[in-house]
C-alpha cells in the first residue's frame, strides 16, 4: 500500500468551539461535497462542514445526533443508521436538480426529493457554522467539494486515494494533510483556509487513505519484474484499468491477499508473466460491462475472493480460472459473488 501520512484536523471541547474558515465556496446548484471524519462524542448537532448565513441556501453536512444527514435551507434530510464514535468514516452528498443523496463509506445511505435552493452566497467552513453553533467534536480529513454530480462508482473508486487537485469537475480540495501551521491549501482554487481557535493537528495512523494516485501510469520495478500486494484491511482504487505487465520480457504478479480492491477491468498487456493470485478480501469491478482478460495465468488459492457487484453490472471473468498448484488436491477458497447485478464467468475454471 502506498500510505499517506496520517495528518486530519482536531476538533476539540465545547469549551473551544472552533472552524476551519476559507475563501472557498460551493456555486454549483447541482453538486457533490465529501470529507472524512471521525467523531470522538455526539451531539444534538454535528457540522462537518457548512455553507452558512440567514439566507434559503444555508447548507450543512452533518450529523443530528447519532444519523448523518444533510441540510438546506430550513430542511434537514437524515438517514437511520447511527454512525460509530472513534471510528473513521466517509460521508458524500450530492444534489442533483431537487434529488438530495447521502452515501456513508461509498454506500447508500438516504435519499429524498427537496429544495433545488441555491447555495447561501457566503464561504464555506469545516467543523462548524460559526463559534457559536454546536460544531463537531473529533477529527476531519480530506475535504472536497465538485461542481458535477459524482455517481456512487466515482464516489467508491476515489474515497480512499488522495487527489491529485487536477481533476475534472473538482471546485476545490482540502486535503488537511499539513500537519502544522495556522493554514491549509485548496489544492484547486486556492481558497485557503484558517485554522480557528480550538482547531489543532492530529496524528491518526488508522485513517484508511492512500497517497494520490494518478488516472493513468504504471508501477514498475528493476529488471521489468515486480509484485504487487494488498492485504489486511488495505484499500486501493484505481480509476481506470489494472494493467498487468510491461514490456514483452516482463514478469508481474497481482495478489489480492485481503482488504479491498477496485477497479475498472483487470487486463494483462505485454510480458512473459502476467498473473493476479485470489487469496482474500474483496474485488468490486466500478465500471459497468468490463472484463478480467488476457492474463498469463488467475489462480484461486486457499481464501479465495469476493467479488462485489454492487457498482457495476456486467463484469465478464474471460480469463480462466486455475486451481492454485501448491494447494495440491486440497481445495481452494472459490470465489463468491456479492451484491444484485449481474456477474459473468465465461472462462474455464479448473
Amino acid at each position: 500500500m502506498l500510505k499517506d501520512g496520517v495528518h486530519g484536523l482536531l476538533f476539540l471541547s465545547e469549551w473551544e468551539r472552533g472552524a476551519v474558515s476559507t475563501t472557498g465556496r460551493i456555486t454549483a446548484n447541482d453538486f457533490t461535497a465529501e470529507a472524512w471524519f471521525k467523531l470522538s462524542s455526539y451531539l444534538p448537532e454535528s457540522q462537518i462542514f457548512s455553507q452558512y448565513d440567514a439566507s434559503s441556501g444555508r447548507f450543512i453536512v452533518g450529523l443530528k445526533n447519532t444519523v448523518a444527514g444533510m441540510f438546506i435551507g430550513g430542511t434537514w434530510m437524515t438517514g437511520s443508521g447511527t454512525i460509530p464514535l472513534n471510528t473513521w468514516t466517509h460521508i458524500a452528498v450530492t444534489r442533483s436538480n431537487t434529488t438530495w443523496t447521502i452515501y456513508i463509506n461509498g454506500q447508500f445511505y438516504k435519499s429524498g426529493v427537496h429544495n433545488a435552493n441555491p447555495l447561501a452566497n457566503t464561504t464555506f467552513a469545516i467543523g462548524a457554522i460559526n463559534a457559536s453553533a454546536d460544531g463537531f467534536r473529533g477529527e476531519i480529513s480530506d475535504v472536497r467539494a465538485w461542481n458535477t454530480v459524482r455517481t456512487q462508482a466515482q464516489i467508491v473508486s476515489r474515497l480512499n486515494v488522495r487527489l491529485t487537485g487536477t481533476e475534472a469537475g473538482l471546485a476545490h480540495y482540502w486535503p488537511l494533510n499539513e500537519g502544522s501551521g495556522g493554514t491549509v491549501a485548496d489544492l484547486v482554487a486556492g481558497a485557503t483556509g484558517t485554522l480557528g481557535a480550538g482547531v489543532a493537528w492530529a496524528v491518526s495512523a488508522d485513517l484508511p487513505i492512500l497517497a494520490a494516485l494518478p488516472d493513468t501510469g504504471s508501477w514498475s520495478a528493476a529488471g521489468g519484474k515486480g509484485t504487487v500486494r494488498l492485504w489486511g484491511d488495505g484499500v486501493l482504487g484505481v480509476n481506470g484499468n489494472l494493467e498487468v505487465g510491461y514490456g514483452q520480457s516482463s514478469e508481474a504478479e497481482f495478489h489480492l491477499d485481503g482488504g479491498n480492491f477496485s477497479a475498472r477491468a483487470i487486463i494483462g498487456l505485454a510480458g512473459t508473466r502476467k498473473e493476479f493470485w485470489f487469496n482474500g478480501g474483496v474485488f468490486q469491478p466500478n465500471t459497468p460491462n468490463q472484463t478480467m482478460s488476457d492474463l498469463t495465468a488467475a489462480y484461486v488459492s486457499t481464501n479465495g475472493a469476493w467479488i462485489d457487484t454492487t457498482l457495476a453490472d456486467g463484469f465478464d471473468i474471460t480469463q480462466n480460472l486455475l486451481h492454485d498448484p501448491v494447494l495440491g488436491a486440497a481445495h481452494d477458497g472459490g470465489l463468491v459473488k456479492a451484491g444484485t447485478n449481474t456477474l459473468s464467468l465465461t472462462g474455464t475454471s479448473r
